[in-house]
């Protein structure tokens, strides 16, 4: 498929989502954890078991690429997307620049379309763009804690990289090859999960507190530019 027809499939599926990425995310592991749940308590047969594990694993993954291209895409439309607008190489027909047109297809459709949201280098690289940091020695180097929640103070585990590289890789195998040996085992997917689940929350949680001080920051240079009228 083109990358304008992506652009565009992916617009009309965005329609059917939350527009906060994390609710789109929340969603969706959690309809794979509640029916993996059913499968292991309603079903014997181990291999529809092993099968269940390994497209649970994939919804998982497919939430991990769906969040990051969501909030990219709100984060390109917020913060402007002059420091990643470099990092694009593209060339588009003339048939394509025509559809691009027609369309109305934004330059921040493009840049998110252009990145491989499921490679962690290639988050840390757009993300430590937009926000001018090293986005993942950040996270590590942070402690999080919820507002309003019973949740304790957390932090990112500190081999998240290694961890959840790991568990995507696993959805590779499971997706591109077939090796009915491979098993993985509650405690393995478990592990996978629990550093998973945190590291999401804690990129969520910078993430907001970040467009939180940008709107701060712009409402005050706003009140200041009506006091010197």
């Amino acid at each position: 498929m083109q990358r304008i027809d992506l652009i565009l499939k992916g617009r009309k599926n965005r329609k059917f989502r939350s527009s906060w990425p994390f609710d789109a995310h929340y969603i969706k592991i959690t309809r794979a954890d509640n029916l993996l749940e059913k499968i292991e308590k309603q079903i014997k047969s181990r291999n529809c078991i092993q099968e269940a594990r390994k497209q649970f694993v994939t919804s998982y993954i497919t939430a991990f690429e769906v969040y990051f291209k969501d909030m990219l895409l709100r984060l390109l439309r917020i913060f402007g997307n002059t420091k990643l607008i470099e990092q694009v190489r593209l060339k588009f027909d003339i048939f394509e620049l025509e559809k691009i047109i027609k369309e109305e297809i934004s330059i921040e459709e493009v840049i998110t379309s252009y990145f491989n949201l499921q490679d962690l280098d290639q988050i840390n690289k757009v993300f430590s763009l937009i926000f001018n940091v090293s986005f993942f020695e950040e996270l590590k180097n942070q402690e999080f804690k919820m507002i309003n929640s019973r949740l304790e103070p957390f932090e990112i585990h500190k081999d998240f990289y290694k961890e959840i590289k790991s568990f995507i890789d696993l959805r590779h195998d499971f997706v591109h090859e077939i090796n009915f040996k491979h098993n993985i085992t509650k405690a393995h997917l478990y592990k996978y999960t629990a550093i998973y689940t945190f590291f999401i929350l804690g990129v969520d949680m910078y993430v907001e507190e970040k467009i939180r001080d940008f709107n701060k920051k712009k409402k005050l240079e706003l009140k200041d530019s009506f006091k010197n009228k």
